[in-house]
């Protein structure tokens, strides 16, 4: 655990890392500039400044020339992306309207927002006969921000809004002691490249506390996408083997080899080609994955199926193709797949292959690092394993960007030169000390366990009350995937209804995103702070969006059962009560004109349906319907 600011801390330097000879093209000089943290006794800090020349090449004369190489800086163009360039999100979340707010990809999300209207009824009725008709009261508006504090977002309205998917902000938004701490070292120092400084020993210091002892040498760089290509680099040095495994729907990072192994960018790519030393593994689901409990079977069988899997890729890869493993990189809570959390028996086994086969293993904590599980503060710490390598990003500054590779010396012995300019800079590392007080100070990681035990529960309590619509809640601390189903028999995954409640939410002004290989899983994963009257808040509006869903969806079951006595229910009498076709809406027309004198007992249903579309909740804005007719 991380120790208080207060204890006293040796920032000595115990060993300096000798000189790198490198082909680098930084010179014969070029120091290795790792952060090293080399845990021995009293767990010294060893940081190593590094001196590094960087000598502009001109390639018209062969030689050296800085000033050919400002000439063509100050010469080069500048594109602009065109204005109808595509944007789009690995995960929906709750922003806006149905056109790009941007051309610019910035914009982009790792989670699926609102960024486009609700599924209306009509299109849910025409794709799926027995999937909830969704009545949403969502305003599909574009969501400006202009500020935030805490677990609220605020629009340019001055409207309030529930965050429960911005888990970058990891103590929450505009936290005043990591801002201040960000402002006092900015009026410092700002950067010191190659230079020892008090603040870059102590945090070093502090975040490797954290971890288990072997797990001793620490790379800071700016980005999860630098600590994850940081990380496979690491492992293909150590090992001297190019091949890679990770999960199926994994993301971990956008630069290029990170692409290769994060099947949920690439398989958006057109004419993307798979990489040769690139493997996917199913992750161990549970709920509607590759393999289901048979009569007779326990979760324990399900565990040995899908070792099994993880064995055959191995024996594939090595056996059959006669390559070699490099690492396996997962994330330990499955966050992008949509949370899924295998028993700890699962990746002991998948561990013990990997290393059987000669790799290494690398946890991304980027998503259930630093406490939010509740129970530890790594995610891996909850299946009591010890990876080689531990990666970590967003979390670790609040939304400033910085990030963390960390790993044993065996393996940080091997890489040779390697450095970053911003990385372990003093004002991140500022930063970063103040959010690793926050947490301690606050005690964020035992109300996660708290609250999230509570939200549990009562996610829980309303898939049991929503059974054809809720299909699994899994998840612990504040990390929570919401699986929306068509029925509860088929399990067949329904995206549609899911950006509805999405939409359904956002009108209640709580902000989630949607995740998982059909977009159907709702990701909550809100700041740290986020309280016990938070979580009741939540689960009291899905549970009214879920509600009117379910008010939808007998209004559909009644139109279905009256089709197939004969009768056509004008669905468009419902959906626009006011519009052309509103006066009939009291009338149902038959196919048979008999037929139309004879009192059934369908009536009483009619009746009832009448009561269901004068009440409250089937009134929801339907004027957001009129282009229905």
């Amino acid at each position: 655990m991380s120790q208080s600011y207060e204890n006293a801390y040796d920032d000595s330097i115990d060993e300096v890392m000798p000189t790198c000879s490198s082909d680098t093209g930084f010179g014969p000089t070029h120091q290795n500039p790792t952060f090293l943290a080399h845990l021995r006794g009293l767990r010294k800090i060893s940081v190593v400044p590094s001196e590094v020349r960087v000598q502009a090449m001109d390639t018209n004369s062969g030689s050296g020339s800085e000033e050919s190489a400002n000439a063509r800086l100050n010469n080069r163009s500048i594109h602009v992306l065109p204005a109808n360039v595509n944007t789009h999100t690995l995960h929906l979340q709750p922003m806006g309207s149905m056109e790009p707010i941007s051309p610019l990809p910035n914009i982009d999300s790792l989670h699926t927002l609102p960024t486009g209207a609700p599924i209306y009824a009509k299109s849910l009725l025409t794709k799926y006969k027995k999937a909830p008709l969704v009545l949403s009261t969502a305003n599909d508006s574009p969501i400006k921000l202009s500020r935030a504090s805490k677990q609220y977002l605020y629009d340019e309205t001055g409207q309030e809004f529930l965050d429960c998917i911005n888990g970058t902000a990891h103590v929450g938004h505009c936290h005043p002691q990591v801002v201040s701490a960000g402002q006092v070292q900015m009026s410092r120092l700002t950067t010191a490249q190659g230079f020892l400084s008090e603040v870059l020993s102590k945090y070093v210091k502090e975040l490797v506390d954290t971890l288990p002892e072997r797990l001793s040498v620490c790379y800071l760089c700016n980005s999860g996408s630098e600590a994850n290509d940081l990380a496979i680099r690491l492992a293909r040095q150590y090992t001297q083997s190019d091949d890679i495994i990770a999960n199926e729907g994994a993301y971990h990072g956008n630069l290029g080899v990170l692409v290769d192994i994060s099947p949920k960018i690439n398989k958006s790519i057109p004419q993307y080609r798979n990489k040769e030393w690139s493997h996917t593994v199913p992750v161990p689901k549970f709920y509607n994955g590759k393999h289901d409990l048979a009569d007779g079977e326990t979760t324990a069988d399900l565990v040995k199926k899908h070792v099994q899997d993880f064995e055959d890729c191995l024996k594939t890869i090595c056996v059959q193709k006669g390559r070699r493993i490099a690492a396996f990189i997962f994330e330990p809570m499955f966050a992008i797949p949509g949370v899924h959390i295998p028993p700890k028996e699962y990746f002991q086994e998948v561990f013990r292959l990997v290393r059987q086969y000669g790799g290494i293993c690398i946890a991304d904590e980027v998503q259930s690092g630093l406490g939010r599980t509740g129970e530890n503060f790594w995610g891996f710490q909850n299946y009591d394993v010890f990876p080689d390598v531990v990666t970590v990003g967003k979390p670790l500054g609040n939304g400033h960007p910085m990030a963390a590779v960390i790993c044993t010396k065996e393996v940080s012995d091997r890489l040779g030169g390697y450095f970053s300019t911003f990385g372990g800079n003093p004002v991140s590392c500022s930063v970063g000390l103040a959010v690793l007080d926050v947490i301690s100070n606050e005690k964020l990681m035992s109300s996660a366990k708290r609250v999230g035990r509570l939200h549990g529960m009562a996610l829980k309590d309303i898939m049991r009350k929503y059974p054809n619509m809720v299909g699994d809640v899994r998840g612990m601390g504040l990390m929570w995937g919401i699986e929306i189903v068509a029925e509860q028999a088929s399990k067949a995954p329904c995206p549609e209804l899911a950006r509805n409640i999405m939409f359904g939410l956002k009108a209640r002004k709580i902000l989630v995103g949607i995740t998982g290989d059909h977009r159907n899983i709702l990701l909550f994963t809100p700041p740290m702070c986020f309280t016990v009257d938070n979580s009741r808040r939540f689960c009291q509006s899905l549970d009214d969006v879920l509600n009117e869903c379910l008010t939808s969806f007998n209004i559909q079951s009644l139109s279905l059962q009256l089709q197939s006595d004969g009768r056509n229910f004008l669905l468009d009498d419902v959906l626009d009560p006011q519009g052309s076709k509103g006066q009939s809406r009291k009338r149902l027309a038959s196919n048979d004109p008999e037929e139309d004198s004879v009192k059934s007992e369908n009536e009483d249903l009619i009746e009832d349906l009448d009561d269901k579309i004068d009440s409250k909740r089937a009134k929801m804005e339907l004027e957001e319907y009129e282009d229905l007719d």
